[in-house]
């Protein structure tokens, strides 16, 4: 069995989709990250919405995984 990998694309300036694929299948989510605050330089602000990107799309493998065991 290999090692599960996880994608981040980018679709445009607020979308990406993460997905996470193993030898069993692939799930993913498109996931809106706009940075709230000032105006960083572009390279500080790609890595921010990366990170928001991420940590959303955490809290809906998180809720969808409680969702699951519940039922």
């Amino acid at each position: 069995m290999t090692k599960p990998v996880v994608t981040i694309a980018k679709l445009n300036d607020q979308r990406y989709e993460v997905s996470l694929e193993n030898d069993h299948g692939k799930i993913g989510c498109y996931v809106r990250a706009k940075s709230p605050g000032p105006q960083l330089p572009s390279d500080e602000r790609e890595r921010e919405r990366k990170q928001l990107a991420l940590k959303r799309a955490r809290a809906l493998a998180r809720a969808l995984s409680t969702a699951i065991v519940e039922t």
